[in-house]
């Protein structure tokens, strides 16, 4: 009825009636729905929402219209459903009228009415923005193409740019500066390496044997010495329990140190009675053979090497000098032909037989390493257990390089022999078909699956490679030395 008493009627019977307009119900902007809660309408106004979207999603691009927030309806509409009913009716009813030519617009005698520049409709200047927005006639926007794979990596915010060479070479002399476990096999810096030796299993497992070993080359515990002993008539000194319960066995009597048994005689008396073989570790020979050949001149007497000719001289001269400007070159040698040098050449025959008459290809390649290894090579051959002392880039193999300055970093730092220089071998090495290596590769990984066929080498990149590894060790042999120095330079090397 409209009316309302003002007060409690319970309390004033008479209390008078007033006018009082109802409470004005609540309308959904975009379908026009009523509510008579707020609480009500904004759960209305999600779903209305949802339900709006999904209408417009199944219609073509080109018609599908856009939802407006509740300020941006103009004045007067009463919803937005209402709203594009209404501009879908006026543009039916244009398309109907319309011609060929379009119409003259009608212009107020003021001049203030402006066309729409996709419906050629006209609006009152601040009208046309708002229309202009909600125009059925506007073009869809055109979506720009999709960015590529690399693309997107660059512009995320997180993207990894290109490592700087510089870094490169620092991670390189890194690597090169790590020592490897006997133990585990992993490297490590050289103070942290004792360290790390303490709680190596490898390491304990090693230590372990060497104290059996040690044990059992003890004095009186040697096979030899039991041997003697026996041989001698005294039979070493035994502890028999008795058999009857609660019977004592008799004292052993003292061992005798005089000359009868050499088992019981002191290390240094026994080791003397035992020759010259016994007297000193076979490794010791070797290791003193190796220090009396570090040298040019030592290797020559011995024949390992010659002088090399004049041709060949002034060419490897100039391709170490072009890339080590400061190298000095002290003399340049030819390596003679060994037994590791026909083995080369049976491997190469081996590999051209497999391959139907196909000679594999060969390269000549710098080795750089130190004086105390090059007598070693020059008598065996290449030996990849020294494999790993200056990291395994591609591999647990033996290295070479095209660049005499790459081959340098691994010569003696301040020069090495008796001389005190620096050596470079220049080697033909069985390169074949070669592939990109890892630092796990222990052998080369297969070419072909099915026949078992794997690549003969591997390289620092398939396309212009200049690090090679082989796994054979008569895969490659050394050609030529080169005995030089570096100069204006502190740390010995360039």
């Amino acid at each position: 009825s409209g009316l309302a008493f003002m007060g409690s009627a319970a309390e004033d019977p008479d209390a008078p009636l007033v006018d009082r307009m109802p409470r004005r119900p609540l309308r959904c902007y975009i379908c026009g729905q009523k509510h008579l809660t707020s609480k009500s309408l904004d759960f209305h106004i999600k779903s209305c929402r949802r339900r709006f979207e999904q209408r417009e999603a199944k219609k073509p691009p080109k018609q599908r219209r856009p939802l407006l927030e509740e300020e941006e309806l103009p004045e007067g509409a009463a919803c937005l459903q209402q709203l594009y009913d209404d501009i879908e009716a006026e543009v039916a009813g244009s398309r109907a009228d319309s011609t060929d030519e379009p119409p003259a617009q009608v212009v107020a005698a003021d001049g203030e009415l402006l066309p729409c520049e996709y419906c050629r409709r006209t609006f009152a200047p601040e009208r046309l923005a708002k229309h202009q927005s909600v125009c059925l006639h506007r073009p869809a926007p055109t979506a720009a193409p999709a960015p590529t794979t690399a693309a997107r990596r660059r512009s995320m915010p997180g993207a990894i740019p290109p490592t700087p060479p510089a870094a490169v070479r620092a991670f390189e002399a890194f690597r090169n500066n790590l020592e490897r476990c006997p133990g585990c096999s992993r490297q490590f810096k050289p103070e942290l390496l004792q360290a790390h030796s303490k709680q190596c299993d490898g390491m304990r497992a090693i230590k372990e044997k060497e104290k059996v070993a040690a044990r059992q080359a003890r004095p009186g515990r040697s096979s030899i010495g039991g041997t003697a002993a026996r041989a001698t008539g005294s039979p070493a000194p035994t502890r028999r329990r008795s058999s009857m319960p609660g019977a004592r066995s008799a004292p052993t009597p003292p061992p005798s140190w005089g000359a009868a048994s050499p088992s019981f005689a002191p290390p240094s008396r026994r080791a003397a009675a035992m020759g010259p073989a016994l007297s000193s570790p076979p490794t010791a020979a070797a290791s003193a053979a190796d220090i009396a050949l570090q040298s040019a001149a030592a290797l020559s007497e011995r024949g390992h090497i010659s002088v090399a000719s004049d041709a060949d001289e002034e060419r490897l001269r100039l391709l170490l000098v072009e890339r080590l400007p400061s190298a000095e070159v002290v003399g340049v040698y030819q390596v003679n032909r060994m037994a590791h040098h026909s083995m080369y050449d049976a491997l190469r025959a081996t590999l051209e037989e497999q391959r139907g008459g196909e000679a594999p290809r060969e390269c000549d390649l710098w080795h750089g390493t130190a004086w105390a290894i090059v007598p070693k090579i020059l008598r065996h051959g290449f030996n990849r257990s020294f494999a790993g002392r200056h990291g395994t880039l591609l591999g647990v193999a033996t290295y070479f390089s095209s660049d005499p300055a790459y081959s340098n970093r691994f010569c003696d730092k301040r020069g090495g022999g008796k001389d005190g220089t620096k050596v470079l071998l220049l080697s033909r090495v069985l390169v074949g078909n070669h592939c990109k290596g890892s630092p796990t590769d222990v052998e080369p990984p297969l070419l072909d699956a099915e026949s078992g066929e794997r690549y003969d080498s591997t390289a620092d990149s398939e396309e212009t490679p200049s690090i090679y590894a082989v796994f054979k060790d008569f895969q490659a042999v050394p050609l030529f030395l080169l005995e030089f120095k570096i100069g204006h330079c502190a740390n010995g090397s360039k």
